[in-house]
């Protein structure tokens, strides 16, 4: 089509003198890349193009989960997206650290650092391999869109089967010395509170991640269920959000 169908202001750009400026239009699909989300028991696989937009996904079930079985997945996944059309540049596999949270892990993203197995997949499919945690991912992935705008510090709250918390100050992700910045979840806030997984009375997971909602409310599986209840009128569905809150 003639330029100014595809750019209608392109005289503003210009000027009347030096070189004439140009428009450039970037080819957002030239380029995917391949996240790989380890959860428990189950594998998520995504892949976005250049504008982060999500063109294919899977996801797997493994409830014998274990290192080299997500790294086999990320290869077969890698193969399935280059045979669809898709130019996969990097993967990036990110998972959950240890002791958050839920007893019932088996592996945390420390395990994929270890090995061989990172070097395997990069020798197999030809390309990068990043290996994060799933929170500073995830911190990443919203601090990026502020870079532009001055945006020097932020705390995110992630509130699920987990809390989890991502730091960032003077433009960069606090990890802490090892790697445990932000880990607030078992801090006690209620004195006499209920007890988590991991032993602690009344701390913040105790109280406030989704399991602790859902169990505060007899019969109640998921947090929408209690918000459900809550709404109908529930009295005990509403304190438990109240003290989630």
């Amino acid at each position: 089509p003639p330029r100014s169908t595809l750019f209608p202001y392109t005289t503003l750009f210009r000027s009347s003198t030096g070189r004439p400026a140009e428009m450039l239009y970037a080819r957002r699909d030239r380029y995917h890349f391949l996240g790989v989300h380890v959860r428990h028991e189950s594998i998520i696989g995504v892949a976005v193009d250049l504008a982060n937009q999500a063109v294919w996904e899977r996801r797997i079930d493994l409830p014998d989960l274990d290192v080299d079985a997500v790294f086999d997945q990320a290869c077969q996944w890698f193969a399935e997206a280059s045979a669809e059309g898709l130019t996969v540049a990097a993967i990036a596999i990110c998972a959950p650290t240890p002791d958050t949270g839920s007893a019932g892990r088996s592996f945390d993203v420390t395990a994929f650092g270890s090995g061989d197995g990172r070097r395997r997949v990069e020798a197999a499919c030809g390309i990068p391999v990043w290996i994060e945690e799933d929170i500073v991912a995830l911190t990443a992935f919203e601090q990026w869109p502020q870079l532009a705008s001055g945006q020097e510090s932020m705390a995110l709250i992630s509130l699920g089967s987990e809390i989890s918390f991502g730091l960032v100050t003077d433009l960069r992700i606090i990890l802490g010395a090892h790697q445990s910045a932000g880990r607030f979840g078992h801090v006690p806030v209620a004195a006499g509170g209920p007890v988590c997984p991991l032993g602690h009375r009344g701390c913040l997971w105790s109280t406030s991640s989704t399991g602790a909602i859902a169990a505060a409310v007899p019969g109640a599986v998921t947090v929408q269920e209690v918000a459900s209840a809550a709404r109908g009128g529930d009295a005990r569905a509403a304190a438990a959000l109240d003290t989630a809150a």
